[in-house]
């Protein structure tokens, strides 16, 4: 992760805080493909871009092009 900012990547942890699950949901939800496979494992931790989770959330709203969404 050297090369890429670490505040890029999103850990199990860190995913758990942003849905208000338990951890456990993460690793069950990314097992039944609700969320997408991890970009990166390192000793065994799972690893997603930040990136790869917003475009799931879009994708699961049914949003497919990142300018259809206005404020």
């Amino acid at each position: 992760m050297s090369d890429q900012n670490e505040d890029d990547f999103l850990t199990k942890r860190l995913l758990a805080e942003r849905y208000k699950k338990n951890p456990k949901t993460i690793e069950r939800w990314t097992a039944s493909g609700v969320l997408p496979a991890p970009d990166m494992v390192v000793a065994k931790q799972p690893y997603w871009k930040r990136q790869t989770i917003e475009n799931s959330e879009r994708e699961r709203m049914g949003v497919h092009d990142s300018k259809a969404v206005t404020s």
